[in-house]
């Protein structure tokens, strides 16, 4: 997909949102049955208040009960084998549920701050890869806290279970995680512009993440909903990161934008892209870092992408109510080059 011979066009509006209004045709709850992930609804519920399951503050009795709050989940994944449901969510924590039984078996604490992205390690069906099989008891999670934990639910220590390893090495929030399906490696998705490559056997112990999250360089207060990067221009480092590698290029405001690895069977996994908050596609080279490929069609920020597995096919959504299917195709002629680049910008910069 990235040679330099071909280029890559927007082949068609696959739909566009932004002057249609969407209507639900059923109330969704006379469709799907609530999952009750912190115990406050939907089957089990009154056990789980009364303490007889779920995960919660303790009560005197050493059981669990329901805390009253506004919960927000944030991130969703499914198990490998699609049992399980992993959540992150806004009381800073990881919750485990189980479909079969409807309960949340684990509440997952160690994070100080809102938990954006969740993942298994294993078999990740995004990188389309399984190479590294379906081992559902190992999980990343990243969050506000610019820190990403790697836990493994087999290890409970009393009833609580915390972090087996911190990756640290971002400066400011994470906003998404891919595993590249290997059981050992991934990318996370950062505020602090960037995204880095991981090695969880290079994991520090959460007494040492501790220590090192007091280290992190000293940023302005700032909110990227709204507001620019305070350190735009600067390649702001940890000086504990423990990341293998760091790409840069892209913007990472206003939203959780998402980062992949390239699908296995087309191209070994050998990149890695991202939407941005300039509406510009980027895809690095996963071994040097360097950027390979720049595609430019949408109008506003694109927060997420996807690549299909088995074609040479890029779908992408942004908020100027698009979403962009790209695939290859010969350079157009110059009146027709000009005339997209009038009504849309610049089509696909390479290097």
């Amino acid at each position: 997909m990235m040679s330099n011979h071909v280029m890559y066009l927007p082949l068609h509006h696959v739909s566009s949102c932004s002057r249609v209004q969407v209507e639900s045709r059923a109330n969704i709850t006379e469709l799907h049955e609530p999952l009750a992930f912190d115990g406050s609804n939907g089957p089990g519920a009154s056990e789980q208040r009364q303490g007889r399951g779920g995960w919660g503050d303790s009560d005197d009795d050493g059981g669990f009960d329901y805390r009253g709050r506004d919960f927000g989940i944030w991130s969703i994944a499914w198990s490998p084998q699609g049992g399980q449901l992993i959540a992150g969510t806004n009381d800073n924590s990881v919750y485990v549920y189980d479909i079969e039984s409807k309960r949340c078996l684990a509440r997952l604490e160690g994070h100080q701050d809102d938990v954006n992205a969740v993942a298994y390690l294993h078999g990740d069906t995004n990188s389309g890869s399984d190479s590294g099989g379906s081992d559902p008891n190992i999980i990343v999670s990243g969050s506000d806290d610019h820190m990403v934990r790697v836990w493994d639910l087999r290890d409970r220590r009393g009833r609580l279970r915390i972090p087996n390893g911190v990756l640290v090495g971002h400066t400011e929030g994470i906003t998404h995680i891919c595993p590249k399906g290997d059981g050992y490696h991934l990318i996370s998705n950062s505020k602090d512009q960037t995204i880095k490559l991981w090695d969880v056997r290079a994991a520090l112990k959460p007494a040492a993440a501790a220590v090192a999250a007091e280290r992190r360089p000293a940023i302005p207060r700032w909110d990227y909903r709204w507001e620019e990067y305070p350190a735009a221009g600067y390649a702001v480092k940890h000086p504990d990161d423990v990341s293998l590698m760091t790409y840069r290029g892209h913007g990472v405001l206003q939203t959780l934008i998402r980062a992949y690895f390239s699908p296995m069977y087309t191209t070994g996994q050998r990149y890695i892209y991202a939407g941005s908050s300039d509406g510009v596609i980027n895809a690095w080279d996963l071994v040097s870092g360097k950027p390979v490929a720049q595609f430019e069609h949408h109008r506003a920020l694109v927060r997420d992408c996807s690549w299909h597995p088995y074609e040479p096919e890029l779908t992408t959504v942004s908020w100027d109510g698009s979403i962009v299917s790209w695939g290859p195709g010969l350079p157009q002629k110059d009146k027709e080059r000009q005339l997209q680049q009038a009504r849309w910008g610049d089509i696909g910069r390479y290097y």
